[in-house]
């Protein structure tokens, strides 16, 4: 039954970022921007502050890239996680092998970002797909495997 579980996890999480990836670059972007420009105008509320749309415009631009970053990176930890425990409940305790099976997802998905509009496959994005699925793999075998 863990097989099943994980294997399905595994590819819905694949699929989720495929959603992703399948995004015109406006609609992306636009996404994107709205979840930070929401999020500022409520750390802004919370102490009691309205944020001016200067304000709030210029936070977005310093903080778009790193959050899309940052995206990427916390995708890929996820689809880790599930490709790991995926390959456990078929007796494969290769750890390697999770980045590696990563590291190819993330290779077609920036390939297939070639196809979508306004879209381009980087290099730079494949990488840090990749730390991030490398990352929870260090985590899994230095932390969380030790502490059971």
């Amino acid at each position: 039954m863990k097989r099943v579980i994980f294997t399905l996890l595994t590819i819905i999480w694949m699929g989720i970022i495929f959603t992703f990836s399948n995004q015109k670059s406006v609609t992306s972007t636009n996404s994107s921007q709205s979840l930070i420009k929401s999020t500022i105008i409520n750390v802004y509320k919370l102490f009691n502050n309205d944020a001016t749309k200067e304000e709030v415009d210029n936070i977005v631009n310093i903080l778009d890239v790193p959050v899309r970053k940052m995206c990427h990176f916390m995708e890929y930890l996820i689809l880790a996680v599930f490709v790991l425990f995926m390959l456990k409940s078929y007796g494969i305790t290769n750890l390697y092998l999770t980045i590696l099976i990563c590291f190819i997802y993330a290779c077609t998905d920036e390939f297939h970002q070639l196809f979508v509009l306004g879209r381009s496959g980087n290099i730079v994005d494949i990488l840090i797909d990749t730390f991030g699925s490398t990352v929870f793999v260090l985590l899994y075998r230095y932390v969380l495997k030790n502490n059971k």
